[in-house]
């Protein structure tokens, strides 16, 4: 997908999906553990990952990599 929407700057956008990735992944671990000390339950912050995840899901089928990046 990087490769096809980045074009020749397909490096780029690997490194800024890929560091995002890292950013969003730090933060949840620690919202998930602050969530379950917080309620004592698994269920909530769980619950919040799956989300997360169908609604990742959702907004990547939308992406068209056909169209590649158009820079201004």
């Amino acid at each position: 997908m990087c490769m096809c929407i980045g074009g020749s700057h397909s490096g780029v956008a690997t490194g800024v999906m890929n560091t995002a990735g890292q950013v969003g992944g730090l933060f949840c671990t620690l919202a998930f553990g602050y969530i379950v000390s917080g309620t004592g339950s698994y269920d909530i912050p769980v619950r919040l990952v799956a989300a997360m995840i169908f609604i990742a899901a959702l907004i990547f089928s939308r992406i068209d990599c056909r169209a590649g990046l158009n820079p201004v």
